[in-house]
């Protein structure tokens, strides 16, 4: 009985640590996203601030081209 015992201990302890080890390669994966996306989303808003900046030049030379169609 005692060796019954100490084989299920043994293996509920075996599955207690794989289904940590595997919670805790999900969560690794999913850091790893996370710093994937947000590497993303850094680029994105570079890319978003550009095409700000772009537009107010675009703006400013539209309004220059119109006082001088004006004058």
């Amino acid at each position: 009985l005692e060796k019954e015992i100490s084989n299920l201990t043994a293996s509920q302890e075996n599955q207690s640590l794989a289904l940590f080890e595997s919670i805790e390669d999900e969560l690794n994966q999913v850091i790893i996203e996370r710093d994937q996306l947000h590497e993303e989303v850094c680029v994105l808003n570079g890319k978003l601030e550009m095409a700000y900046s772009l537009a107010d030049e675009k703006e400013a030379i539209a309004m220059e081209a119109r006082q001088v169609s004006i004058c």
